[in-house]
């Protein structure tokens, strides 16, 4: 049960990428409101894994920890280059292409990982 909050958030961030992703790829703009969403989302999800793994205040672990460990650093990974993706996406658009098609293979990894966390613990 401890895990719905952080389930619940990433599958909606998971939607909104979705979303983003359908509209890049049909070149469509983004609206900034929506991107700022994912972004938050993403962040609030690495910091609910973050309190996970540092386990509940009597001292209880958390179940499967280097699963949710793998989950965490790949979401935090995935929210690294989608920043890096932004941030390059005038000056270096090759570049920011590369790191928004890597942000979308490492979201959906950190997602099946999460997954994967929820379905041994």
């Amino acid at each position: 049960m401890q895990a719905m909050p952080a389930i619940l958030l990433v599958s909606v961030q998971v939607v909104i990428g979705l979303y983003l992703g359908f509209n890049y790829l049909n070149g469509e703009r983004n609206k900034p409101a929506l991107i700022g969403t994912h972004l938050l989302l993403g962040a609030v999800a690495l910091e609910i894994m973050a309190l996970l793994l540092r386990g509940a205040p009597n001292g209880e672990a958390t179940a499967g920890r280097p699963v949710l460990t793998v989950a965490a650093g790949l979401t935090a990974a995935a929210l690294l280059s989608g920043l890096a993706g932004a941030m390059f996406y005038k000056p270096m658009p090759k570049t920011a292409k590369v790191a928004l098609y890597s942000h979308a293979v490492i979201g959906i990894a950190a997602f099946v990982a999460l997954g994967f966390w929820v379905a041994r613990s």
